[in-house]
């Protein structure tokens, strides 16, 4: 197998959450078949999409429950972020030691 061959080979990997971080938006991924875990990879952001029908309030809330039950909680919206154990697909810029992105998780 060329150099060439090896880099093409580690561009995408397939692995498992390993370890997380919100407030930097990156993640570490445990490759079971290399007996590796990445270094912290980026995890893109990527922009929710909600359905939200503006009924003339200010702040958006979501309905729960039925009849004399029902009640209201806030809209929170949050930026995706994998869980610790999800299969996560990576890609890697082909370079020694580059940096890597998780691209999402099945």
């Amino acid at each position: 197998m060329t150099e060439q061959d090896n880099v093409l080979n580690n561009l995408v990997r397939v692995g498992k959450v390993y370890a997380i971080d919100d407030e930097n938006r990156k993640a570490r991924v445990r490759f079971e078949d290399k007996d590796l875990t990445s270094a912290w990879l980026y995890v893109p952001k990527c922009h929710p999409f909600i359905h939200v029908v503006d009924h003339g309030r200010a702040n958006q809330k979501t309905e729960v429950g039925y009849g004399p039950d029902a009640h209201t909680h806030d809209v929170v919206v949050k930026p995706w972020m994998p869980n610790i154990g999800d299969s996560a697909l990576c890609l890697f810029l082909p370079a020694f030691n580059a940096d890597g992105y998780i691209l999402g998780v099945y």
